[in-house]
């Protein structure tokens, strides 16, 4: 198979417990299709959890630097990004 694209889902730091896993997903994700440029989804979604108070503006902020660093580093480079682990 070939691969089709990159999808990274922005969250909280994982925390692996015994019996389970948690993180809670921050809204934002980064989206690049196999040969083009990335792309930020569901940007609408931090703008619905900052008016309905579920998010404070400073952590949508932060949120997003993240995900355009995320972006940036996707850009430049040349292997998927999981290839780089």
């Amino acid at each position: 198979g070939r691969l089709l694209a990159d999808l990274i889902h922005i969250t909280s730091p994982v925390l692996i417990c015994e019996t389970e896993v948690e993180y809670t997903d921050l809204l934002l994700d980064v989206w690049r299709p196999s040969g083009e440029q990335p792309v930020l989804l569901d940007d609408e979604e931090l703008d619905e959890a900052e008016a309905r108070g579920l998010l404070k503006p400073e952590e949508i902020d932060r949120i997003r630097v993240l995900g355009r660093e995320i972006a940036a580093d996707l850009e430049a480079s040349a292997p998927p990004l999981w290839r780089k682990v």
